[in-house]
């Protein structure tokens, strides 16, 4: 609401608990729509398939020399991500704000 001077406008998107948020906004000059969402917690995931993934399936120095990574919206989040792709669709350009954790 600061950066709209209290003239923002939100909508329920895809995601229940991931409202979006709109406003008119001038950038370089040039007036534009303004569209913010969040993410609850971390929507993709990467693990080896499950050809590599137990303690006796492959030789560990496979992992290490480049085995297959697999990515993957995590169960749950499919409604979030689903947010995302709907949103940045209809966008000129994209902009994330990720936090500056590790894991972020």
């Amino acid at each position: 609401r600061v950066l709209s001077n209290g003239g923002c406008t939100n909508r329920r998107g895809a995601s229940q608990y991931n409202a979006i948020w709109e406003f008119p906004y001038t950038v370089m000059g040039q007036r534009c729509d303004m569209v913010f969402t969040s993410v609850t917690g971390h929507v993709m995931g990467l693990d080896f398939p499950p050809s590599h993934r137990g303690w006796n399936t492959c030789n560990p120095r496979e992992l290490i020399d480049g085995a297959r990574v697999v990515k993957q919206v995590d169960k749950g989040k499919e409604k979030v991500a689903e947010n995302l792709r709907k949103e940045a669709s209809r966008c000129a350009w994209l902009i994330l704000w990720l936090d500056c954790d590790r894991e972020g």
